[in-house]
């Protein structure tokens, strides 16, 4: 149990994981900023907001899917 913990922790992989958490939290930080400076499409504010924050990479997709409002 112990190797496998520190295989987590190896420069290598961490190299790989920390650019990819990087560029998770600045598209959900993307994501929050759209919705409460453009406003959504369908659902309350509030609830995209959770749905981003929980749903991490895959709510900010959903989100830049489904519930940015579009302006025409």
């Amino acid at each position: 149990m112990i190797e496998r913990i520190s295989d987590i922790f190896k420069p290598e992989f961490l190299a790989v994981l920390i650019p990819l958490l990087i560029a998770e939290l600045c598209l959900i930080i993307f994501c929050v900023i759209k919705i409460f400076k453009e406003g959504v499409a369908n659902l309350n504010k509030w609830i995209w907001l959770g749905i981003v924050v929980i749903g991490n990479l895959t709510g900010s997709i959903i989100f830049l899917l489904a519930g940015k409002r579009r302006d025409i």
